[in-house]
């Protein structure tokens, strides 16, 4: 029998690459994996039980397939999908509640409420950590422009950056001694927009 967390993970690579728009250029398959990997590596320095960790890789899975309906509000529509999956599933309403708690804990400004809230919400900003960061970063650009027709000069999106990268902050412990130190030094090379 296939575990829950290899369906989930098939189900939603199948979505994502059959359905979602192209013109995604950030929130597509690329970040969902990072999320998915975001996680995984919090929870193995955290400790946690391996359902608990199934439970918020699940969440990391789903929690931006609401992208394939609409742009703003994305979250309500990942929950209903991942609710429609789990109906015919038999998921336990507790683990489902749990999964629905991490999606709507990824909105921003994030809040969440319990440690698994927060693994998901550290894997969501995950990036920040990465060295392609600025890689990323272009890719946002660019899919604000087109969604939130939102446009900046060069100069603005590093201050824009500088500002995004110096405001957030991570709740773990793992994302607050080891993400925030990999997320300076990206912050480092834009430190002079950083006033």
């Amino acid at each position: 029998m296939q575990s829950l967390i290899s369906e989930v993970s098939s189900y939603v690579l199948g979505l994502l690459t059959n359905k979602l728009p192209v013109t995604l250029s950030f929130h597509n398959i690329a970040h969902t994996l990072d999320v998915v990997e975001g996680v995984k590596e919090i929870c193995l320095y955290t400790g946690i039980s391996t359902e608990q960790s199934e439970t918020v890789q699940i969440a990391a899975w789903f929690h931006d397939t609401g992208y394939l309906k609409k742009y703003i509000g994305h979250e309500e529509e990942s929950i209903q999908i991942a609710k429609q999956f789990f109906t015919a599933k038999g998921v336990s309403i507790k683990r489902v509640e749990e999964i629905v708690g991490c999606i709507n804990a990824t909105k921003y400004p994030q809040n969440p409420l319990n440690f698994l809230e927060k693994v998901i919400c550290d894997a969501d900003f995950y990036h920040f950590s990465l060295p392609d960061y600025p890689v990323k970063s272009n890719l946002l650009r660019a899919e604000w422009e087109l969604y939130l027709r939102k446009f900046f000069t060069d100069d603005d999106w590093k201050k824009e950056n500088c500002s995004m990268l110096t405001g957030h902050k991570y709740f773990t412990a793992y994302g607050q001694s080891t993400l925030q130190l990999l997320k300076d030094a990206n912050l480092e090379m834009i430190r002079s927009y950083c006033k």
